[in-house]
């Protein structure tokens, strides 16, 4: 047990090691394990989270200011972003940068799974109601797997994006 952590993981690992249990189910597949793993992103990358926030904007604005133009389209690429926990900060951030400069910013949120967009979408809903009033940040949720896709494919290609992070 980590003393940071309120309970512990408990798993059969016969089923996990035979196939008989998806991964996804043994990390999302008791309400006791979700509240740890999510205490494990807060604790992890807390302070690394706020460093990369700090420094993004500062890369946004400078990148702003170089494109001088209003009504700007931002698209960054989140891969491997899994329920959103570590997206939260960046899009807190993010909106505050597009409802200051006007910027319309278009979020990819990807990971290897679908299972993953539903809770990501819940977790977003009230920020983006609270500070997307004026719409100018717009999320969509896209399956990429950097084992079967090409990044450099048409969709994914790194080219079309300003920013691209991965936690």
């Amino acid at each position: 047990n980590c003393p940071f952590f309120s309970g512990s993981f408990k798993v059969e690992r016969r089923p996990l090691l035979h196939d008989l249990l998806d991964p996804l189910q043994l990390i999302f597949g008791s309400e006791e394990n979700e509240l740890l793993i999510i205490q494990l992103y807060n604790l992890a990358s807390e302070s690394a989270i706020s460093s990369t926030c700090n420094n993004l904007t500062r890369h946004l604005k400078e990148k702003q200011k170089a494109v001088i133009k209003k009504g700007w389209l931002l698209k960054v690429l989140e891969v491997g972003a899994g329920t959103g926990a570590s997206t939260l900060p960046f899009l807190n951030h993010l909106l505050d940068f597009a409802n200051q400069t006007q910027t319309r910013i278009e979020y990819i949120f990807t990971d290897i799974s679908p299972a993953f967009f539903i809770k990501a979408q819940r977790t977003f809903d009230q920020l983006l109601n609270e500070k997307n009033q004026q719409n100018l940040v717009h999320i969509s949720y896209r399956v990429l797997d950097l084992n079967v896709v090409d990044i450099n494919s048409t969709v994914f290609n790194s080219e079309l994006f300003d920013t691209i992070l991965d936690v």
